[in-house]
């Protein structure tokens, strides 16, 4: 493939030769395990695609492309990839340029790609209250009937005797407070 162009906000470049584009779609899928061993998959979220490209540039402009495309990397400004495939608001993730004797007056390079999501905020209109709904309750009518807080430090926890339950001592009491003593069990049996 020839003459593919990266475009930013700053310009052009064209890469002599693109042997090789290969974009990646991957969404990522959820998974749960359940009983019996087998997983259920409820929501996919797509990853932002990414973009190979491995390419040659040479000739006289070779030194100013890659001076260009390491400056748009720097300040990350987003870039249009035209070649086999059109691919817009991409960063330039890596940028691997190679100079040996194979290409003389250039280089060979791999170039990553990485799209970029932007979102703007969303705004919320106010929606008029409906007359037909009550009143909001008014902090006033709220503190009425909330008790106020008092400062009484850290409560330590009771421990019940004879290890009973809270709840049991609690009917213990009213039955002394009925009876004016604590109740014997063989009362208690007797009654039975």
């Amino acid at each position: 493939m020839s003459r593919a162009k990266l475009t930013s906000s700053q310009g052009t470049v064209e890469f002599g030769v693109v042997s090789e584009e290969r974009p990646d779609y991957v969404a990522d899928i959820t998974e749960y395990p359940i009983e019996g061993g087998n997983q259920i998959s409820d929501h996919a979220a797509l990853r932002p695609v990414t973009l190979a490209i491995d390419g040659v540039v040479a000739g006289p402009s070779a030194a100013g492309v890659l001076a260009t495309v390491r400056s748009w990397q720097e300040n990350r400004l987003l870039v249009t990839y035209s070649g086999r495939g059109t691919y817009r608001d991409f960063v330039i993730k890596e940028f691997r340029p190679t100079e040996d004797v194979e290409v003389g007056d250039g280089f060979r390079f791999a170039m990553a790609l990485q799209e970029v999501r932007i979102v703007s905020p969303a705004t919320i209109l106010r929606v008029k209250r409906d007359p037909a709904l009550p009143e909001i309750v008014t902090d006033q009518q709220t503190a009425a009937q909330v008790q106020p807080v008092a400062a009484k430090g850290r409560e330590q926890p009771q421990a019940a005797p004879m290890g009973l339950p809270a709840g049991l001592i609690g009917s213990i009491d009213a039955l002394k407070n009925i009876f004016g003593r604590g109740p014997k069990w063989s009362d208690i049996w007797e009654g039975l």
